[in-house]
């Protein structure tokens, strides 16, 4: 709150006061009257090289906006002065900062409720592993915000997985075999012929332990590093 009012009784007035000065100046009178020559005295000096007004002129609107996006981060700050405890800053930084929210399926279903109540949005989802997890749990993370003006705002489901290693994990033989609870949401949108988008190099193993796989991975190559690499030339002796 104290750095919003600098900025407007101070910082914003003097840069005001110094654009009405060099209205119709000289490159001279940019580089006499500029405010914060001194915050800026650690740049490469001269600050305004060229003898062109116009030039000079977008260096110190440049030097105004580095100021202006400092104070705009310390506005941002602000609701952690408000904010008591860390349960509410925590739920302010997930719904008002966070561009990458990461957690597992389960903890989606623990959290749904408080996620759906603090207003939580997003219009991505990347789920990996997407082929060892149930089908029933793929939904959960679908449904973690309310719908606006009845539409879901997702816009992306992403599944990133491989259907040819373990399935998920299911330990009632009842269920994983005569209910199918063992397929994967991946697995079945791959059996129905979705179309998916493949691996086709590898950057893990030896050429020859590569070979081992090609009776399930028909296409897949080296990456150009597998063949330069003295490491990759010989078997590792354990």
């Amino acid at each position: 709150e104290t750095a919003g009012h600098f900025f407007y009784n101070k910082v914003l007035a003097l840069w005001e006061e110094f654009v009405a000065k060099c209205k119709n100046g000289t490159s001279e009178t940019i580089s006499n009257t500029f405010p914060f020559a001194f915050f800026f005295a650690a740049m490469p000096q001269p600050l305004f090289p060229s003898e062109s007004s116009k030039e000079d002129m977008a260096i110190a609107t440049s030097c105004f906006c580095h100021l202006r996006s400092l104070f705009d981060e310390l506005e941002e700050c602000r609701a952690f002065e408000l904010l008591r405890s860390n349960y509410e800053r925590g739920n302010y930084l997930l719904t008002k900062q966070a561009r990458i929210v990461a957690m597992t399926c389960t903890h989606a279903a623990i959290t749904r409720r408080n996620l759906i109540n603090i207003g939580f949005k997003y219009d991505t989802i990347v789920m990996e592993e997407a082929a060892q997890i149930l089908e029933v749990e793929t939904f959960i993370p679908m449904l973690l915000q309310n719908p606006e003006d009845g539409r879901n705002r997702l816009k992306r489901v992403i599944l990133i997985g491989d259907h040819n290693q373990l399935p998920p994990v299911v330990k009632n033989m009842a269920l994983q075999k005569f209910s199918h609870m063992e397929q994967s949401l991946f697995t079945r949108f791959v059996r129905l012929g979705v179309p998916t988008i493949d691996l086709n190099v590898q950057g893990r193993m030896r050429h020859s332990l590569a070979e081992l796989y090609n009776w399930r991975y028909r296409h897949l190559g080296d990456l150009p590093f597998i063949e330069s690499h003295v490491g990759f030339h010989s078997a590792n002796a354990g």
